[in-house]
């Protein structure tokens, strides 16, 4: 019962408008294949990668706040190594620490049709964590000093 009135209470918030934005970019399904961000970057470097990909990544930014305040848009960082996922053992591991600075990342924005980005963060449109591991699907804008820029047109999590 609690869950049915959480469930109501954060949709509530949401504009119907937003509500269909949401319905229509989350994905049942992952889709596959997907490209961890540093097989993305060396796809593109070597011209092997098109303008739509999908990237599996976790929602994290280090010693900052991955969300775009008031907009759709977050940072996405490299999957940890499996023995190094743990969030603790990841703070305090200096080559760690050093590999996921130097790892490409995406900022990632969902945008309406006319192009504008949606104007509620994704941790509320979407019900996502910071850490939390999604895949998205969009388009890549740019690549710029490591950085993925994607229009996303949909999300899995």
């Amino acid at each position: 019962m609690l869950v049915t009135f959480i469930g109501c209470d954060v949709g509530s918030k949401i504009s119907p408008e937003l509500l269909r934005q949401r319905e229509a970019l989350t994905l049942p399904v992952a889709p596959s294949p997907a490209l961890t961000l540093a097989e993305a970057a060396e796809q593109f470097e070597a011209g092997e990668l098109g303008d739509e990909v999908n990237l599996v990544g976790r929602i994290f930014a280090e010693n900052q706040e991955p969300w775009e305040p008031g907009q759709a848009g977050f940072l996405l960082s490299v999957l940890p190594e499996k023995g190094h996922d743990d969030p603790e053992h990841a703070d305090n591991c200096p080559f760690c620490k050093r590999k996921a600075a130097m790892a490409p990342k995406a900022f990632v924005q969902f945008v309406d049709a006319s192009g504008v980005v949606l104007p509620l963060g994704a941790q509320e449109l979407f019900a996502l964590n910071k850490g939390d591991v999604v895949t998205i699907r969009g388009k890549i804008e740019a690549f710029d000093l490591n950085v993925f820029r994607i229009t996303a047109s949909g999300i899995h999590h």
